[in-house]
């Protein structure tokens, strides 16, 4: 029997978990949680409570009582801060375990695959960045790559609520924090044989003939992208990630930017800085207009998880006879009532790869660190998750 010991007991390590549990039946799931709030939740929820079993445990802490949960199990799946994840890494390649996580820091996946020859020795297959995006959609744009020579790779993902409601039109599934750094951070594209860094929030355009019928808008952010541009480049393929909303919602946020709700330095400094008669700076509270966006955002931004994710991946090329073609791959999931769509498609693709890392499925990993489209049979990807109602249409 398979055991796996998830990291982290939020929505996104239990839906992990819950597929483990319930797609495949020869496994057992031990959380590892800081919080016993989230582990009380988990064993009542559990839908197999026989194969569950909980310890409360703070990764950032009890490295020795870490080290022996890892010990204790064939896979470690991260689903707690990326922070964690390098130093959680070498715990499990140490204790000879395979590893996962849902990354989305691309400095910290670099520096996870510094130590793949560690990984190799130890016999371990160890692949970051396995959520939603980055994950499930940069493995689906390999689905070509053994056939068709590539000449371009376009990733289209967002995760809405069904039921958008004032300007901005969405509902936070995860960290604002987190969102705010996919925003405003730079963002890395292959264009031309080259690795290019553009501005988040930029190269605004509309998108209509989705899975879902209207109109949308894309535009660049940050972190989906994984490492696509990079290994893409050298082969003169181009590589671009955009995140989908309903029409409006970048200008709203550009316009925050532009008078500075997002700035991290203390709101008395800004203000000292460029001195306005009708302000007096001594009065002004030692806080930074970002950690109050953030407490605005997160009351503005409040789910009722009846949200739907939306993906599209897109290759150009040509074919074994030289002919010019195009593939896509359209994804569509909404809210069940248990999770919400981000949570499915999130929790459930990092699910796959850990079963696919523990020797569940038909294909085994090889040895060493990779991200999921390196390794991640896409084929395997797509079924596993049709089978689970995230749905996955390719074309031609």
């Amino acid at each position: 029997m398979a055991r796996f010991l998830v990291l982290g007991a939020g929505r996104q390590g239990v839906a992990c978990g819950t597929y483990l549990l319930e797609r495949q039946p020869d496994t057992q799931v031990v959380y590892g949680d800081v919080s016993p709030e989230r582990l009380g939740s988990v064993r009542d929820q559990a839908s197999h409570p026989q194969r569950v079993s909980t310890n409360l445990i703070d990764v950032g802490r009890n490295e020795q009582e870490l080290e022996a949960l890892i010990a204790d199990c064939d896979c470690v799946i991260s689903c707690v801060p990326f922070f964690f994840n390098e130093g959680l890494t070498r715990l499990a390649i140490r204790r000879g375990k395979h590893f996962c996580d849902l990354g989305g820091n691309v400095d910290t996946v670099r520096r996870q695959l510094a130590i793949a020859d560690a990984a190799r020795e130890a016999g371990v297959c160890v692949v970051p960045d396995c959520g939603l995006a980055p994950g499930t959609v940069n493995v689906l744009a390999e689905l070509w790559r053994d056939r068709w020579q590539y000449r371009s790779v376009k990733i289209l993902c967002g995760g809405l609520p069904q039921h958008p409601k004032g300007i901005l039109g969405y509902q936070a599934n995860f960290s604002i924090h987190g969102l705010l750094n996919e925003y405003l951070d730079d963002c890395q594209v292959a264009r031309g044989g080259q690795v290019l860094t553009i501005p988040g929030l930029s190269e605004l355009e509309r998108v209509s003939g989705l899975a879902v019928p209207g109109e949308f808008e894309a535009f660049a952010t940050s972190g989906g992208a994984s490492l696509g541009p990079e290994l893409y480049a050298p082969l003169g393929i181009d590589y671009e990630y955009k995140t989908l909303r309903y029409p409006g919602h970048r200008d709203a946020i550009m316009a925050m930017a532009e008078v500075g709700l997002f700035e991290q330095r203390p709101l008395r400094e800004l203000i000292e800085s460029q001195p306005c008669e009708a302000t007096a700076s001594a009065a002004l509270p030692e806080i930074c207009p970002r950690d109050m966006a953030v407490a605005l955002l997160e009351r503005a931004f409040a789910s009722d998880r009846q949200d739907l994710v939306i993906a599209r991946v897109e290759v150009q090329g040509t074919d074994e006879h030289g002919r010019p073609i195009e593939g896509r791959a359209d994804l569509l999931d909404r809210a069940d009532g248990r999770f919400t769509a981000m949570e499915r498609t999130t929790g459930f693709s990092v699910g796959v790869v850990a079963a696919f890392l523990a020797g569940l499925l038909p294909e085994k990993p090889p040895t060493g660190v990779y991200v999921p489209s390196q390794v991640m049979p896409a084929k395997r990807l797509i079924a596993e998750l049709n089978e689970v109602g995230v749905k996955i249409v390719v074309r031609p």
